[in-house]
């Protein structure tokens, strides 16, 4: 199996540091959407075989390039693939988040048994198949430590997952190995 994760194009809302998280209204950057085309360029070199797409409009939205420019035949839309929760804190100004705000989260433990049972899943179904997941940065680092068997706290190796960025991870003999970690050289 080979895993490859793309985390959505960059929103106004991200250059404007307005916290989206699982909100559904949001608008492209015309940047973005140039780039987007760099990437399904890339990506037409995979044979994916299934698309697993977060059901929020901004991956829905990146995922719609998927089909203009991959062929796959197989799309998934799944609420497993979320960015995290922030319940009172979405659709704030990051200055506007409170400390209590802060407790409201979805906490890091259910992010990470939602991204562990994720994995799993993929593991008992997907098993010969090139797979693209579509998601965004908090899930997609989540899913990462778990595909990286918790060996490394890929929390901190980078503040972000870049917009736009791939990750790829070939699965061999019960093992992921890393093939492509949050890189954006196919934009340049």
């Amino acid at each position: 199996m080979k895993l490859i994760i793309l985390r959505h194009w960059r929103t106004k809302e991200n250059d404007a540091w307005i916290l989206q998280w699982q909100s559904i209204w949001w608008e492209l950057t015309i940047e973005w959407i140039i780039q987007a085309q760099k990437a399904w360029i890339y990506l037409k070199n995979y044979n994916i075989d299934k698309i697993y797409s977060s059901d929020l409009k901004r991956t829905i939205d990146t995922t719609k390039y998927v089909l203009e420019n991959v062929i796959c035949n197989n799309l998934n839309y799944t609420k497993e693939l979320r960015e995290v929760n922030l319940w009172v804190a979405e659709w704030k100004h990051k200055s506007e988040v409170t400390k209590e705000d802060l407790y409201s989260w979805e906490s890091d433990e259910e992010l990470e048994i939602r991204a562990k049972n994720f994995i799993i899943f993929l593991k008992e179904n997907e098993i010969n198949k090139n797979i693209l997941i579509v998601t965004h940065n908090t899930i997609a680092k989540f899913l990462i430590k778990e595909i990286l068997e918790n060996k490394t706290d890929v929390l901190f190796l980078e503040k972000w997952i870049k917009n736009s960025s791939i990750s790829i991870f070939n699965y061999f003999e019960n093992k992921f190995q890393i093939e492509v970690y949050n890189s954006v050289k196919h934009l340049e």
